[in-house]
């Protein structure tokens, strides 16, 4: 068991080196199922000569989803400039007050006609300019200038409503303007990341994208531009109901990176590193129903099973969970990668995570004399038939847990 812990710490080296890869009732059938039964009970009222008084939700009760709507779409052409905008509308149900609805409504709209109104002032200024300095009234028809203002309904789950305002032009990417909106489908109020992520929403994040940008850039010269989001960040929810963060073209990567964008996986919370030990020796199956579930993790073959990852909470910092487990899915260690290549590991750090460790094992931690092939610097624990061994790298801590068998009892 140790070998495969040790491999899969070898393997996560090598990889660090070479810098990283039920039938129940939807939402809306119960929407359907209650509007149903509202309607007969309220033609039975009638016909039993009773008075019918207007139903309203109580609080926990499901409500009807709100709609996204075309309000306003038109199109026109001024001096060769076409201009296209589409304009939408949210409906929500009673929960939502008219007032509030019509506050939504009317800035969704102030916007589009605001971006409408930039782009087509630039198109002038961009035509006028062409003009003075020799352009032809024909070839400025030949470009073909385009504005366009648009919405997209990013997702809409049974708790948020994610929807984008868009307004471009086709030949400047400079004056691309986009306004993320995401609310609560219950009472039409905007959804801020500190909603969805918790008080800790900042700390979160940011560790989740330093290490994508880690493995998707390669520790590349862009790797050092992220400074950490705030409550303006822009973001949206998709359909899996996690927040994804998105930056501005040249924000923090070169422009050839677009716009880049990094969905946060919300953490589990966990209480202490005892916890974690509760998974050894369990079957995989059975671990997929504990902290939030985890994902499945495959070689990159997809032809062994290692186990599963998990995004978790622990002593405040998001931390990611690994299971390895054997060929036939029952979990053998696991593995808490506390910082995984996003900061420099400070002394700080490893002393208190190893005063955790010692909390948990009751025992004192050996330092193993020697750095190891991998390049880190181990301190083991041997107590309570498990063993524990934490390793420290300049910008790597990880703790891995397994139980003391045979040799290593």
């Amino acid at each position: 068991m140790l070998k495969v812990t040790t491999l899969l710490f070898k393997e996560a080296m090598e990889m660090k080196v070479m810098r990283n890869k039920d039938g129940g009732f939807g939402r809306r059938s119960i929407f359907l199922l209650q509007g149903c039964l509202m309607k007969a009970a309220a033609a039975a009222a009638l016909t039993a000569g009773m008075a019918v008084l207007p139903v309203s939700a109580a609080e926990g009760d499901l409500l009807p989803a709100p709609k996204v709507v075309t309000a306003l779409a038109y199109e026109k052409e001024d001096r060769d400039i076409a201009v296209s905008v589409k304009i939408p509308e949210i409906h929500w149900g009673p929960s939502v007050s008219a007032a509030r609805q019509k506050q939504v409504n009317a800035g969704i709209r102030r916007l589009c006609e605001q971006y409408a109104e930039e782009a087509e002032d630039w198109a002038r200024q961009y035509r006028k300019a062409f003009l003075e300095t020799g352009g032809s009234e024909e070839e400025w028809k030949d470009h073909g200038i385009a504005v366009s203002v648009r919405y997209e309904v990013l997702a809409q789950t049974d708790d948020y409503l994610s929807l984008k305002v868009i307004g471009t032009d086709n030949w400047s990417r400079a004056h691309y303007r986009a306004k993320y909106y995401t609310f609560d489908c219950r009472t039409g109020q905007t959804v801020a990341l500190k909603d969805i992520l918790g008080d800790e929403y900042r700390t979160i994040a940011d560790v989740s994208i330093r290490r994508q940008m880690d493995h998707r850039w390669n520790g590349g010269a862009s790797y050092g531009t992220f400074t950490g989001i705030d409550e303006d960040t822009p973001f949206y929810i998709n359909e899996k109901g996690n927040p994804v963060v998105v930056f501005s073209a040249y924000e923090i990567a070169p422009g050839s990176e677009g716009r880049p964008e990094f969905e946060i996986i919300r953490p589990y919370a966990v209480d202490s590193l005892s916890e974690l030990t509760g998974l050894l020796g369990m079957n995989d199956e059975d671990t997929s129903r504990l902290f939030g579930g985890g994902r499945e993790n495959w070689s990159a073959d997809r032809t062994f099973f290692v186990g599963r990852t998990y995004e978790i909470m622990l002593h405040g910092q998001p931390c990611r969970l690994f299971t390895i487990c054997s060929r036939d899915k029952i979990v053998e260690a696991v593995s808490l990668w506390v910082i995984g290549g996003e900061r420099p590991v400070t002394e700080r750090d490893a002393a208190a995570w190893a005063a955790y460790v010692t909390a948990m094992m009751g025992t004192e931690p050996t330092l193993d004399p020697d750095i190891s092939e991998g390049g880190s610097r181990n301190r083991r624990w041997n107590a309570k038939e498990l063993i524990a061994v934490m390793h420290q790298m300049p910008d790597i801590l990880t703790i891995s847990i397994q139980p003391a068998v045979g040799e290593l009892h």
